[in-house]
């Protein structure tokens, strides 16, 4: 499948340390799943947390936090809110949002 290649091609890209590269390569293999009529949450989601740990090395924030979100709401909508899946993916949100000051305790 070309999004499972193209997933391979944006991990190679990052070992290599040619992380715009690697970025490009990702949001084509997210516009590949998105399209795809068996989209598989779990590779839609691993493609989105990749794209996270590549924005996060560029230092763009705002997109790693729209990444990890779009994780969380796939999730949710998946597996249910109770899901402890969907608390694993809560944790890098809110290990980012306490890193801006953002994160609100109650």
């Amino acid at each position: 499948d070309i999004g499972d290649l193209l997933l391979l091609k944006g991990d190679a890209l990052f070992h290599f340390g040619q992380v715009e590269d690697g970025i490009v390569v990702l949001e084509r293999a997210l516009l590949s799943e998105q399209r795809s009529t068996g989209s598989n949450p779990d590779e839609h989601v691993a493609i989105l947390s990749r794209l996270a740990v590549a924005y996060r090395q560029l230092g763009n924030l705002q997109e790693v936090s729209s990444m990890l979100r779009k994780t969380v709401r796939i999730k949710e909508t998946s597996l249910g809110k109770d899901h402890p899946e969907v608390a694993l993916a809560m944790e890098p949100l809110a290990d980012l949002l306490g890193e801006q000051g953002l994160l609100v305790e109650q």
